[in-house]
């Protein structure tokens, strides 16, 4: 989605007056200092780069250096793509003006909130600089809000392009995709929760899926979300095969298949 209607689709949500009040949590697309003055009095929460620039305390610093003024405090324990993590919270206030700009004249401030997730060793799970201009809420509840989106968009990611090619389904009305959508829903949350377990007879099923799926996986990481999904589904299949056909009836498909093939299957 380009800036243009993204800001036509904030907009147009704005139009609908509704009886909460609405937040825009958009990812880095809208990490602009101009394009976040257009929208003016609209709620909205993105995620900048550590290289973007802003004034803060008088000086022109990158996220990541405005970041190191900030001395997060442990909020609490959250769930991220199916892991525990603890969420680490702090913030400051910076002026949208990029020193790349030569004039921003009364440039607004904003709420620049620093994230950190951590598993139980310390190691960093993730790091977010947020921007927003929400005021009445608890960095924390903006922090929060975040960790939804990116669940939402690990999620999102499997069915579009990762696992279930969303974006290639042939159905045709709305009830039935919204059934497949149930369906790839939960697959897609069993995976999640099979990922996430880290017991041996977990650990046997995941290599046992990866390797049905004949997906190539890093050997730094040897199991993958999408190459879960995979296995599974031709796992699926073989116990359907398992249960309308005998294991003789198996072995005579293979010697059939062998005829064809030239070769033992």
């Amino acid at each position: 989605m380009g800036i243009d209607s993204l800001f036509d689709s904030i907009h147009w949500q704005e139009q609908l007056h509704l009886d909460k009040p609405l937040v825009h949590v958009v990812d880095r697309e809208a990490d602009s200092a101009k394009d976040l003055r257009r929208l003016g009095s609209v709620h909205w929460l993105t995620r900048t780069k550590k290289g973007s620039t802003f004034r803060h305390e008088g000086q022109f610093k990158t996220a990541e250096i405005i970041s190191r003024t900030i001395s997060p405090d442990l909020k609490g324990v959250i769930s991220l793509r199916g892991k525990e993590g603890y969420l680490f919270v702090g913030e400051t206030t910076v002026e949208l003006h990029r020193k790349s700009e030569k004039l921003a004249s009364a440039a607004p401030t904003c709420r620049f909130v620093m994230s950190l997730v951590t598993d139980d060793e310390g190691k960093e799970l993730a790091r977010w600089y947020l921007l927003s201009n929400v005021l009445d809420v608890d960095a924390t509840e903006i922090a929060t809000w975040y960790c939804h989106r990116w669940n939402i968009e690990s999620w999102f990611k499997l069915l579009k392009s990762d696992g279930h090619q969303l974006e290639k389904w042939q159905q045709t009305t709305a009830e039935s995709i919204l059934k497949r959508l149930i369906t790839a829903s939960v697959a897609t949350t069993l995976i999640f929760k099979l990922y996430s377990d880290s017991s041996d007879e977990a650990n046997e099923f995941k290599g046992f899926l990866v390797k049905l799926s004949g997906r190539l996986t890093k050997r730094t990481k040897p199991v993958t979300q999408p190459s879960l999904l995979a296995g599974l589904w031709v796992f699926l299949q073989m116990c359907e095969v398992l249960d309308t056909y005998t294991m003789d009836e198996i072995n005579a498909m293979r010697q059939i298949a062998s005829s064809f093939f030239a070769q033992s299957v």
